[in-house]
């Protein structure tokens, strides 16, 4: 977190709150605390109570040296988006249809500068990052770096990037022909996902058991997992050419196209149908199936209940 961003400057950033604190109670200055600090549903707290505490214990000077990282880290980082905004000003341009790179430019940077790039031109053709996340940008350097002259993927906001020869191009969706196009989104813990390229919604639950196995079958728009299974963040896509999972009722791993065409789901169809993966395992095929290897056991004691609601 930035000493200053936008509007907003946080003077006491850098200061200890022991030294808060000390200053506080020398002039007696009443103030309040915010009792979510001390709340342990919120990931921060459970940092600072129990995380920080167990870390103190292999070195005592922990914070100090996190925070001496983390000051080289702003540097770093301030001298990297200062490069990314000079070499911006050349193979980035915006006209009246969207955002233009050029492509085999942007291929030649290193990535660290060349992601830097590609989120000053989203922030540019879109107006903000919302929904913007790694899984993007390494689609986009994948599509960047690739063979291929043309290409297309979704990003979040009804935006599209497409690779045409030596650009690339960033459009909104309405501005270009409607058809089937990939998607892929970041999903950084419990929630619901809208994805725009079809309005259909998954929803993420996790429940704290243990519980006994279901008896009988889920709706089919709704799977449980082993959540001690899952790690965060959880990517949402469509298919790819060669993804392969183990089907809860099969044997052996199979490819997710003949999958589906074993479902009879018409061609039309299969670009729709999200895929959840977890470290780039397939874990559902959203309404159809789970990946045996993350399926409930006798001892699962935590539940990711995922739900797919299609859009009209």
């Amino acid at each position: 977190m930035p000493l200053r961003r936008g509007p907003f400057i946080r003077p006491l950033l850098g200061v200890y709150r022991s030294e808060i604190l000390a200053y506080l109670h020398q002039r007696n200055i009443p103030y309040c605390l915010d009792p979510s600090n001390q709340d342990l549903h919120y990931l921060r707290a459970r940092v600072r109570h129990h995380l920080i505490p167990e870390l103190k214990k292999y070195s005592p000077n922990i914070v100090r040296q996190l925070n001496k990282t983390s000051r080289l880290l702003q540097a770093d980082e301030a001298f990297l988006q200062e490069k990314a905004r000079e070499w911006a000003a050349e193979i980035l341009h915006r006209n009246e249809r969207g955002v233009e790179l050029q492509r085999q430019k942007l291929a030649a940077l290193p990535q660290a500068l060349a992601s830097r790039i590609l989120l000053q031109a989203i922030l540019s053709a879109k107006g903000d990052l919302r929904r913007v996340g790694t899984a993007h940008l390494a689609a986009l350097w994948k599509m960047v770096r690739g063979a291929a002259k043309t290409a297309r993927l979704s990003l979040p906001g009804g935006w599209t990037a497409v690779v045409n020869e030596d650009r690339l191009i960033l459009l909104p969706k309405e501005s270009i022909s409607a058809q089937p196009s990939s998607f892929i989104y970041e999903v950084p813990g419990p929630g619901t996902l809208l994805i725009g390229e079809s309005g259909d919604r998954l929803h993420f639950r996790e429940k704290k058991g243990p519980f006994p196995l279901p008896k009988g079958a889920l709706p089919p728009n709704t799977a449980w997992v082993d959540g001690e299974k899952i790690a965060w963040p959880l990517i949402v896509r469509t298919l790819r050419p060669g993804d392969r999972f183990t089907p809860w009722r099969g044997v052996g791993t199979k490819k997710v196209a003949r999958f589906m065409m074993d479902r009879k789901i018409p061609r039309e169809q299969r670009l729709r149908i999200p895929l959840v993966l977890c470290r780039g395992e397939v874990v559902w095929v959203a309404g159809q199936e789970i990946n045996r290897k993350f399926g409930l056991s006798p001892e699962s004691s935590n539940i990711l209940e995922m739900e797919y609601q299609k859009g009209d």
